[in-house]
C-alpha cells in the first residue's frame, strides 16, 4: 500500500478534487477605454487569415476594449483575463495574465516581463514587439500590410470591420533581418554556437525573397553557407528552393530550438541526435481557407550527400555547458548514433492543417511522406505525423493532447532517417533518446488548472497539470510501450515536473523553463 505508485495516485485524486475549487474565477478586471456595450462584427475579411482570426475570435467570449483619446490599452501585470482580448485602433501594452488571445487591430502590441498568454499574440495593421520574459503559448503574428476599418451600421448599431490594404506599406529591396542581419543564435553539443548572418533581398514589390546566410558553428570551427529563394506566385501559392549546408535532426518535435539551446548551454540536456548533410530542395504549397479551417498541402524533392557527426566514443574535447559538460552518458558527450553515409533523394508530399471550431477547440497537424528512391540501403518510405488537439474543460481548466508518429516501409530505411525516444521531454524516467529507429510512437495528454488565487509578484498565478505519456521506438517494430504519468506545475516561464512510471516504481523530479512544448 506504500508504494510510489499508490502513492502518486493518491495525490493525483486530491489534486483532481481540490484544484476545481482553488482555481475558481476572480472577477474579470476593467482595462483600457470602455467598450463593453459595443456590438462588431467583420464584414470583408479580405485575403489571408487575419480577417478569418478576427471573425472567429469576435465569435467567441472576449473582452473589446478601444483606447482613450491619445493613449494606449494598458493590460497590467497582476492581472487576469479569462478569455481573449481584442484591442481595435490603438496601441496596446500586456504585463497581464490572457487566458485567450490578445489581437490588436491598427496599432502595435508590445509585451512586457511577465505577460502569460495561453493563445497568440497577433497584431492587424502593425507590429508584435516580444519581451523575452513574456510567454505567448500559441505564436506571435504580425500582418504590416493591411488592417480593418471600422464604420457603424445605423439599422443595428453593430461596429463593421472591413478589410482595409495600407497603401503607405512599401517592402523594402534589401533589408538586414533582426539584430542587423544577424538571426537568433543557436545552441547545441555539436556545433556549440550556431551565429547566423545574412541580408533579405526582395523583389517584385515582395513577390520574390532572397534569403542567404552564412553561419559559424563554433564547436565545430566550420562555416557553413545557404541560400533560400521564395517565390509568393500569389497570397495561396507559393515555390521555394533552397541549397545548404548544415547539421540537421529529426528530433526536433521533442522541444523547439530556444528551449533545447538554453537547456543544452546550462545543463547539458540536448533531447536531439544530429548528422551533417549537404542538402538541396525544392517545395511548392497551395493554401486553401474557410472561416474555421486552413490547410496547406505541398510536394517537394530533395536531394543530400550525408555523413556522421561527433562526439566521438573517445571525444575529450566538448562544447561548453554549465553543468554536466563531460558527462558521457546524457551530456555534452553523449555520442550521435552513426548514420549510412551517401547519397539519399527522394520525393514527398504533405500537407499541415489547422482547425478552429466553436468555445475555442483548435486542432493543428502535419502529415509529410517522403520516398526515397535513391539511398545507402535501398529504396524506403517514411511517413510522419504530428497532430494536436486543445480545448476548453471545466470552469477555467483546458486539456491537451499531442502525438508523434513515425512509419517506414521498404528495403532498409537509412540510418539518417532514424527517430529517438525517451528523456526529458518524452518519458522522463527512462534514459535520454534510449529507444530508436525507424517507427516511433508517442501521445502526451496535459489537463491544466490555473490556479488564480495565488499570486506570486510579478510571476503571476501558478498552473497546475496532470499529465500522461505513453511511446515507443525500435526498428520494423514497436517494442512494448511505456508510460509515465505525473504532475506540473507551471509558474511564469519555470516549471517544475515530477513523473512515475506505474510499472516499475521509477520516479524523476526536474524543473526547468517553460516556453511552449
Amino acid at each position: 500500500m506504500n508504494s510510489p505508485t499508490v502513492q502518486l495516485a493518491i495525490v493525483l485524486a486530491a489534486l483532481v478534487l481540490a484544484l476545481p475549487l482553488a482555481g475558481q474565477d476572480a472577477p474579470p478586471p476593467s482595462a483600457g477605454g470602455d467598450a463593453a456595450a459595443e456590438r462588431v462584427r467583420v464584414g470583408d475579411v479580405g485575403p489571408g487569415a487575419s480577417g478569418r482570426i478576427l471573425r472567429a475570435a469576435i465569435a467567441r467570449p472576449h473582452a473589446l476594449l478601444r483606447p482613450d483619446s491619445g493613449s494606449s490599452v494598458a493590460l497590467p501585470r497582476g492581472r487576469s483575463y479569462p478569455s481573449t482580448v481584442i484591442v481595435l485602433h490603438g496601441n496596446a501594452t500586456v504585463g497581464s495574465i490572457v487566458h485567450g488571445d490578445v489581437i490588436v487591430v491598427g496599432g502595435d502590441l508590445f509585451l512586457h516581463p511577465g505577460a502569460m498568454i495561453s493563445g497568440r499574440a497577433i497584431a492587424i495593421g502593425g507590429g508584435v514587439y516580444n519581451s523575452t520574459l513574456a510567454i505567448v503559448r500559441g505564436g506571435r503574428l504580425s500582418f504590416r500590410d493591411h488592417t480593418f476599418t471600422a464604420r457603424l451600421d445605423g439599422r443595428g448599431g453593430i461596429t463593421v470591420l472591413n478589410y482595409h490594404r495600407l497603401s503607405h506599406y512599401v517592402t523594402p529591396m534589401f533589408t538586414l533581418p533582426l539584430a542587423r542581419g544577424f538571426r537568433i543564435p543557436l545552441y547545441d553539443r555539436v556545433n556549440g554556437a550556431s551565429i547566423a548572418f545574412g541580408p533579405l533581398v526582395t523583389l517584385d514589390s515582395g513577390a520574390i525573397e532572397i534569403d542567404p546566410t552564412v553561419t559559424y558553428r563554433s564547436h565545430l570551427g566550420d562555416v557553413d553557407g545557404a541560400v533560400e529563394g521564395r517565390w509568393f506566385v500569389n497570397r495561396r501559392t507559393e515555390l521555394s528552393a533552397r541549397v545548404q549546408r548544415s547539421t540537421f535532426t529529426n528530433d526536433a518535435w521533442i522541444r523547439g530550438d530556444l528551449i533545447n539551446s538554453l537547456t543544452t548551454f546550462a545543463v547539458a540536456k540536448d533531447t536531439r541526435n544530429y548528422f551533417r548533410a549537404d542538402r538541396v530542395d525544392a517545395v511548392a504549397s497551395r493554401r486553401y481557407e474557410t472561416l474555421t479551417t486552413e490547410f496547406t498541402p505541398y510536394v517537394g524533392a530533395l536531394t543530400e550527400r550525408d555523413w556522421s557527426v561527433g562526439p566521438e566514443p573517445d571525444a575529450q574535447h566538448a562544447a561548453f555547458s554549465i553543468i554536466g559538460r563531460r558527462d558521457r552518458e546524457e551530456g555534452m558527450l553523449r555520442v550521435n548514433p552513426p548514420i549510412d553515409r551517401g547519397r539519399l533523394t527522394s520525393a514527398f508530399v504533405g500537407s499541415a492543417a489547422r482547425w478552429e471550431g466553436a468555445q475555442g477547440v483548435i486542432v493543428d497537424g502535419n502529415l509529410r511522406i517522403e520516398s526515397a528512391f535513391d539511398a545507402p540501403l535501398g529504396s524506403f518510405s517514411q511517413g510522419t505525423l504530428d497532430i494536436g488537439v486543445s480545448f476548453p474543460a471545466f470552469r477555467d481548466h483546458t486539456y491537451s493532447a499531442g502525438a508523434h508518429a513515425v512509419m517506414s516501409v521498404g528495403d532498409s530505411t537509412a540510418r539518417q532517417r532514424y527517430v529517438y525516444l525517451g528523456g526529458s521531454g518524452t518519458l522522463p524516467t527512462r534514459d535520454l533518446l534510449e529507444m530508436g529507429g525507424d517507427r516511433l510512437f508517442f501521445v502526451e495528454q496535459q489537463y491544466s488548472v490555473p490556479v488564480e488565487r495565488v499570486r506570486l509578484w510579478f510571476l503571476g498565478s501558478p498552473t497546475v497539470a496532470l499529465r500522461h505519456m505513453i511511446g515507443s521506438a525500435g526498428i520494423e517494430e514497436l517494442p512494448d510501450f511505456r508510460q509515465n504519468v505525473g504532475v506540473r506545475v507551471l509558474l511564469s516561464f519555470f516549471r517544475a515536473d515530477y513523473t512515475i512510471d506505474p510499472e516499475n516504481g521509477d520516479s524523476k523530479f526536474s524543473v526547468g523553463l517553460s516556453l511552449g512544448r
